[in-house]
């Protein structure tokens, strides 16, 4: 049967498409979707035509994007119809679950026009729906929710099962976001050939930033990884005061006046900085501080994925007036970061994954951190994947035999630990000599650059004999 996709970019539509693609004498000919907000960006689900380009190119499945007119929806639902049915498409596949009304509304216009409509999730339980979606691999962000207090941290979050049973707690709200609740964008998953950027999107998401117009000229960075974006922006310029852990920035004579959580406050005021960037390691009492004394401080927490990096670079460009270098940088990284995703999954192999982060105690990479994405996009699997907490002990290692170690630490040290997981020679990674360091500097540093050369190293080491 040939269809057309009636398409949200969300969750539920790619579930359905998922359904009815899964009869493989099933072709889906278009993803349709109407825009109603003259903005061009749904008021729901926060994102517009551009996303929506992305996702059709991805799918290999061609676009049809209607904009909604005074002549109101139906019209131009019909319209779209009758120019499927030119194209022999009878077809239409829809990703309602329980909405009778909406059922019984898009019928009525497919009856009247003479095409099926068809609805793979009706009847379904949306806790089952939104486990579903989650375990056949699809990935998916919030990008909207209701504006009670509620459903605000729910912004910005994957759909996962962390995300399932957050939304549980909140009373009445429905697993699957039917009411409302919130709205998201499929960005990953079994359909998709590569990855969706969603950095446009992450900026409306990305909490403490209010971006303006205004370019920022006197700005101080109060985090590594800050001082290095705004160098790879070519922004140096702007940066008047860093912290004694900017090595590039002390190379270059610029002013210290902070270690990595305590700044010293009258350097700060005396550079007059008007901005300062701040990690969420520094003190609430000094933040508040800085801006008794009229210095805007914003604040950017550590990135937990590659995208929320991405998005944080973008912010940092907005800031600095650096927008085009920005784009240019990411859309950089992006293409490196696929090319070795793309290689990764054609392999068909998952290899599990321990990623060391210093020796006394040990500790490992866990889920929802930026580093964990190295190992996602290398489509492995983390030893530590059922993991909230880092801390393990070397047995946990034993235990759990990952096909590679990589030590992420300078100097001696990671020879040292090394050397001492040598010593485990029933370990594969230690039969197979698949046991690397990487660089703190550069595998620690959460910027689109950095992110790119890391995993193209690991890529190198995983690819050698």
């Amino acid at each position: 049967m040939r269809a057309f996709i009636s398409w949200s970019g969300g969750k539920d539509c790619t579930l359905a498409l998922h359904h009815f693609l899964s009869n493989p004498q099933n072709k889906a000919c278009y993803l349709v979707h109407f825009q109603t907000e003259e903005s061009g960006i749904s008021k729901h689900h926060r994102f517009g035509k551009d996303v929506f380009d992305m996702q059709s190119d991805s799918l290999d499945i061609p676009l049809l994007y209607e904009e909604v007119t005074a002549m109101g929806y139906e019209h131009h639902l019909k319209r779209i119809i009758d120019r499927c049915k030119s194209e022999g498409i009878y077809a239409g596949v829809f990703g309602d679950i329980f909405l009778e009304e909406h059922r019984a509304w898009i019928e009525r216009i497919c009856k009247e026009s003479n095409i099926t409509a068809l609805f793979p999730l009706w009847g379904m339980n949306t806790l089952s729906a939104v486990r579903e979606f989650c375990n056949l691999g699809y990935k998916a962000r919030v990008t909207g929710t209701r504006e009670e207090e509620e459903f605000l941290p729910l912004k910005g979050m994957d759909i996962n099962n962390e995300f399932i049973q957050k939304i549980q707690t909140i009373e009445g709200a429905d697993p699957c976001g039917e009411k409302g609740e919130y709205h998201t964008m499929a960005y990953d998953g079994p359909l998709f050939k590569k990855i969706i950027s969603i950095i446009a999107i992450l900026l409306l998401l990305l909490p403490g930033i209010k971006l303006s117009a205004e370019n920022f000229r006197r700005i101080i960075s109060l985090t590594p990884s800050v001082t290095q974006s705004i160098y790879y922006l070519g922004a140096r310029e702007a940066l008047v005061g860093c912290t004694s852990y900017c090595h590039i920035a002390k190379k270059d004579g610029v002013e210290i006046v902070s270690s990595a959580i305590k700044p010293n406050l009258e350097k700060i005021a005396a550079l007059k900085p008007d901005l300062v960037l701040a990690s969420g390691m520094i003190s609430e009492r000094d933040i508040n501080t800085l801006r008794r004394l009229g210095i805007k401080v914003e604040i950017l927490s550590t990135p937990k994925s590659y995208e929320e990096i991405c998005t944080q670079f973008a912010a940092i460009g907005k800031l600095t007036g650096k927008e085009h270098e920005a784009n240019q940088i990411i859309k950089n990284s992006r293409e490196r970061v696929n090319s070795v995703y793309t290689k990764m999954r054609a392999s068909g192999k998952r290899d599990r994954f321990f990623i060391q982060i210093g020796a006394a105690p040990i500790y490992t990479v866990i889920p929802h951190t930026f580093m964990d994405d190295y190992i996602k996009f290398s489509y492995g699997e983390n030893i530590a994947c059922d993991l909230e907490s880092g801390t393990i002990g070397r047995e946990f290692v034993v235990a759990r035999d990952p096909d590679y170690i990589f030590i992420v630490t300078m100097g001696i040290v990671g020879k040292n630990e090394e050397s001492v997981w040598r010593g485990f020679r029933n370990l594969k990674a230690v039969r197979k000599n698949k046991i690397f360091i990487l660089e703190s500097e550069q595998a620690c540093q959460p910027t689109p650059v950095t992110f790119a050369e890391t995993l193209e190293i690991i890529n190198k080491y995983i690819s050698e004999k």
